[in-house]
């Protein structure tokens, strides 16, 4: 049976925080080896991440043990978003298959490459990945999977909270300063995905029909910006200033779907406009052929959108709660778009009383949409771990 605990301390002292967390994490195990850990430190105590590392790792002996600082940590029932924090999430997988992995982006004879990734077996399920923003391409290596492994789930985030050369990724015992760290996870569990990006649609779809790298010069053959003064002279009020501050473009991932759905589209930020030419450049690139609809982000609509699709992915269980789930939130939602504190870790811990529940503050956030793994900004992703299926008698 998996077993899954989860805990945060605001400890001043970051040797004190990792003793607490590891006597309450590891309670609900009872007694039973940790054999996956998170551990997601604040960068208040970023410079002595090694201290937590070394405090955690005689009682982790034999665990697979991955970490990072970030702006905020998130553990049971709490985002501490001010001050020092350790949280840390620890799982008994009996019967999972753990590779963990250390990657780096380096020149060599042939150009850069990635170096370090293992070879995906086939009882790979999911992959947990742990990125510095600075020098590691997350993008580059996630559309490197899609294109090999496709419909394989990549869960995780890029550390948070401190700028280049100050974050810490934590792999084992060890603090590594730049690269990745992750792990490949097979055997007998069952990761599911759930990705809020938290934003609405408004007005209708458009065909891009002129476009160049970011910027789109024409949707269905007329300038966006004339499509978006359409769209906003039907709203109301309160609306149109809405979405005159929160205004995204969603991209359509799967063409194929005649009629796509909110969770069919990757969320962009629109970055610029130029009132003369009606052009809006948009944060990916973008090409003629594409499926593309403005959308709008607030708290309400993250809050249901959250909600919503949590409550669906429930139903899609097959009658099986969650054990555990680790959370990467951007450190854009919380208290800057919630106004208040914990929301998505009570959201999740609302609809799943006393799920085990951790995890931090990113500055891009990783999850699939539509089979496809991204790097996405303003979005909660989560891994909610579940038991297998028992096999069955044929």
């Amino acid at each position: 049976m998996i077993k899954v605990g989860s805990a945060i301390s605001t400890n001043v002292s970051p040797v004190e925080a990792a003793n607490e967390v590891l006597d309450r994490a590891t309670a609900p195990l009872e007694g039973s080896p940790v054999d996956l850990a998170f551990v997601f430190v604040s960068s208040t105590h970023g410079p002595r991440v090694q201290e937590v590392a070394s405090s955690l790792a005689p009682r982790l002996a034999g665990a697979t043990v991955l970490g990072c600082t970030t702006q905020a940590s998130i553990g049971e029932e709490r985002e501490i978003e001010e001050g020092p924090a350790v949280a840390l999430w620890v799982a008994h997988l009996p019967g999972t298959v753990l590779v963990p992995f250390r990657l780096s982006f380096e020149r060599t004879p042939d150009g850069q490459a990635l170096i370090g990734f293992p070879i995906l077996e086939d009882h790979i399920k999911s992959v947990f990945l742990l990125a510095d923003p600075y020098t590691f391409p997350t993008q580059h290596l996630l559309q490197s999977l899609n294109d090999d492994y496709p419909d394989l789930p990549v869960f995780g985030g890029q550390a948070s909270g401190a700028g280049a050369g100050q974050i810490a990724l934590v792999l084992g015992d060890k603090v590594l300063n730049e690269g990745a760290v992750g792990v490949q996870i097979g055997g007998a569990i069952d990761v599911t995905p759930l990705v809020s990006q938290g934003c609405k649609p408004i007005g209708d779809p458009y065909i891009v029909t002129q476009a160049r790298g970011n910027i789109i010069f024409k949707v269905g053959g007329k300038p966006p910006l004339f499509r978006l003064r359409e769209i906003m002279s039907k709203m109301t009020p309160e609306d149109h200033a809405n979405a005159a501050h929160n205004l995204h473009v969603g991209v359509v991932i799967d063409e194929r779907k005649a009629d796509p759905a909110p969770g069919d589209f990757l969320i962009r930020p629109v970055l610029q406009a130029d009132p003369e030419t009606g052009a809006i450049s948009v944060g990916d690139v973008l090409t003629v052929g594409q499926t593309v609809q403005f959308q709008v982000r607030d708290a309400a609509t993250a809050d249901a959108d959250f909600r919503g699709l949590l409550e669906e992915r429930l139903g899609q269980t097959g009658g099986r709660d969650p054990v555990g789930a680790l959370l990467f939130t951007c450190n854009g939602r919380g208290s800057n778009l919630f106004g208040s504190p914990n929301h998505d870790v009570n959201v999740l811990r609302d609809n799943v009383p006393g799920l085990p529940v951790a995890g931090m503050f990113c500055g891009g956030e990783i999850g699939p949409i539509g089979g496809k793994n991204f790097l996405h900004g303003f979005t909660a992703s989560v891994a909610l771990f579940l038991e297998p299926f028992p096999p069955r008698d044929d």
